[in-house]
């Protein structure tokens, strides 16, 4: 009976084989992965996810503090701090639109960039637009970078909460 089992199996198997039909397993970078943190010691709860997508080198950003290039790698940890539509296609790739202004804390000193939500494992629209954080959910106007032409934002010239633009 054990082997009767085991050649029906290994029947209906072979059979999913040659028609094509394939088990759907998620990738990591189609998988959300969001968490709360707080890397600046506040008494605020900010909204996390990792790197994921980079190649094996890493993926470079400015740091808007420092003007300093960074690399970040997958696993690497970022704030998420808000994000906008690229229109313009210079940070969104891959057909991905959003970017986001992340954060980071490296040796001590807090580091602000913009990237592509292509590098980033945020998931869709859809499941981190609930997301929250202690100004809210992620879909609110607090998380939206206001841009410079129809409310959208470019990686080379972002406006920053306090009306003032990167660069100047």
């Amino acid at each position: 009976m054990k082997v009767l089992r085991h050649v029906l199996l290994a029947i209906a198997l072979s059979a999913c084989v040659m028609t094509g039909f394939t088990f759907a397993t998620a990738t990591p970078a189609s998988a959300a992965t969001l968490f709360p943190c707080d890397p600046y010691n506040s008494p605020y709860t900010y909204l996390c996810t990792r790197i994921t997508s980079a190649p094996a080198h890493g993926v470079q950003v400015k740091d808007r503090n420092s003007g300093y290039i960074y690399t970040l790698h997958n696993g690497d940890s970022v704030v998420l701090a808000s994000y906008n539509v690229d229109d313009y296609g210079l940070c969104a790739i891959n057909g991905d639109p959003f970017v986001w202004k992340i954060g980071w804390v490296s040796q001590g000193r807090r580091h602000l960039a913009v990237i592509g939500d292509w590098y980033l494992a945020t998931g869709s629209f859809a499941t981190w637009r609930k997301a929250t954080d202690s100004w809210g959910r992620m879909d609110n106007a607090h998380h939206r970078i206001p841009g410079n032409t129809n409310n959208r934002a470019t990686c080379d010239r972002i406006q920053w909460w306090d009306g003032s633009t990167y660069p100047s």
